[in-house]
């Protein structure tokens, strides 16, 4: 038995910056929203944005964030090129600690998804095990690797809601 996803409507969300102004709104029977306007993948690092959302079934609220700056890489960076590396090691990855809560590094091909989230602190090694499951009888990895920085905030418009905003500087090789 199994229980139906049930949409969580916060009604019209304005998302702005000092420069844009975008509007989303869930469809009638769709699970996601659309939105009209400027992309809201589109605001620069370090851009604060202003959320508002009119209410529906979740309360509505207001917040507001910067989106973060995007990592700055540091030491060895052989990791970017996908194809070198074997799955015999951990892979290091190290940027320069910065202003998000997380960093999320992202591996996709045809075998599957790694995705590896940790503290946004300068240093992670992508663990081989992990890598090794996207890898196929010794070929090297292919696919992509997306690295990000996230900053979130929560929003508790009522005593029994909670939301978890996130805004999402990314960098694909």
């Amino acid at each position: 038995d199994h229980d139906e996803a049930v949409m969580l409507d916060a009604g019209d969300v304005a998302v702005e910056s000092a420069d844009s102004t975008s509007t989303c709104r869930t469809p009638a029977g769709s699970y996601a929203y659309e939105c009209s306007g400027r992309d809201i993948n589109a605001f620069q690092p370090g851009q604060a944005v202003h959320i508002s959302a009119s209410g529906g079934s979740f309360p509505a609220f207001e917040a507001g964030l910067r989106s973060p700056f995007r990592l700055q890489f540091t030491g060895e960076i052989a990791w970017q090129d996908v194809e070198s590396i074997d799955g015999l090691s951990d892979v290091p990855v190290r940027w320069t600690g910065g202003d998000g809560d997380q960093v999320r590094l992202y591996i996709s091909n045809g075998r599957g998804i790694l995705d590896c989230v940790t503290d946004d602190d300068g240093a992670f090694d992508i663990p081989a095990e992990g890598i090794r499951v996207l890898i196929d009888d010794g070929d090297p990895l292919s696919g992509a690797i997306s690295v990000s920085r996230l900053r979130s905030i929560v929003v508790n418009p009522t005593p029994n809601s909670e939301a978890r905003i996130v805004a999402e500087t990314a960098v694909v090789y």
